[in-house]
């Protein structure tokens, strides 16, 4: 008689969520912030609260939109413009407490970039914060 073997079966797991807890998205014609995520058949919902705190329950990720960044939302939240316009190119700055891996934001051609690893493209709000989050910084956004 064989024995059997206790080989577990391998469970699936989804590929990382496209937006983390405090991310701002945009769900049905509402701001939002996502305040939980949940797998669910291989994918994500998301718990989603718009700005004025009004639950939108659990919203699968087909049914959420990015929120373009702006220049008035760099500004609201304390961004500066250096060195003014030229040739369609302006430049954002925050000072923050660490002065390490201070972010600049450029915008050229109405598209904003950072210059931390290279140039790289940031189109929506929750990229910015997920950048802010990776170095340690506060990544909480005001619309």
């Amino acid at each position: 008689m064989k024995k059997k073997d206790n080989i577990q079966k391998a469970t699936f797991y989804p590929k990382s969520p496209k937006y983390m807890v405090g991310d701002i998205v945009c769900s049905h014609g509402f701001n939002c912030i996502v305040y939980g995520i949940y797998p669910y058949c291989g994918y994500y919902s998301y718990d989603l609260k718009t700005t004025e705190g009004e639950s939108l329950g659990k919203i699968c990720q087909e049914d959420i939109n990015e929120k373009l960044l702006t220049p008035a939302i760099l500004e609201k939240n304390g961004w500066k413009a250096v060195d003014g316009k030229r040739l369609n190119f302006s430049s954002y700055e925050k000072v923050f407490i660490s002065r390490e891996r201070r972010p600049s934001i450029f915008m050229q051609n109405g598209k904003f970039y950072h210059d931390l690893f290279g140039k790289n493209r940031i189109d929506f709000v929750h990229q910015l914060q997920h950048l802010l989050f990776g170095l340690g910084l506060d990544s909480n956004i005001e619309l």
